[in-house]
């Protein structure tokens, strides 16, 4: 069993969610998100996208949530300074991917595969309707730019 907390804002969180769901058709198993409702990002995982059956999704309201501390204490632990030391580039090492045990936990905001699409995350219906009438003038040739204000000092 593979089970991914995504860790941070949204994009951090879809990134992360990219990467363990290339390790988890690595590993021929279906992958649980642990989506924490939180500061960083307060709502549920369906409030946002359409379920898919690539994902199982557990949406808590607290990190001592017994069925996190359950998956947490029963599972191989993985966490960012894990993946840094054990990937080349955006790529875990192999031989490290096929040491992890059958029930692995990871808790990161890292991405650890490179994400070639987003499919796993289509837009709620009233989402979409809003994202297409907010983009409905865009051109062809729109640049987006995130400027980043309130949460990362080094950035702003």
């Amino acid at each position: 069993m593979l089970i991914i907390q995504p860790i941070g804002g949204l994009c951090n969180r879809m990134r992360a969610i990219n990467s363990a769901s290339h390790l988890a058709s690595l590993r021929g198993e279906k992958l649980t998100v642990i989506w924490f409702c939180n500061r960083e990002l307060g709502c549920r995982f369906e409030e946002l996208y359409m379920p898919t059956p690539a994902l199982h999704i557990i949406n808590i309201y607290s990190k001592w949530d017994f069925r996190k501390i359950y998956l947490q204490l029963t599972s191989q632990l993985i966490d960012n300074e894990t993946i840094h030391v054990n990937r080349t580039g955006l790529i875990l090492k192999e031989n490290f991917r096929t040491t992890l045990k059958k029930r692995c936990y990871i808790a990161t905001e890292e991405h650890f595969y490179p994400a070639k699409n987003y499919h796993l995350f289509t837009p709620i219906a009233a989402l979409q309707s809003k994202i297409n009438h907010i983009t409905s003038g865009y051109s062809p040739y729109m640049v987006g730019v995130h400027i980043r204000r309130t949460d990362n000092k080094p950035a702003i």
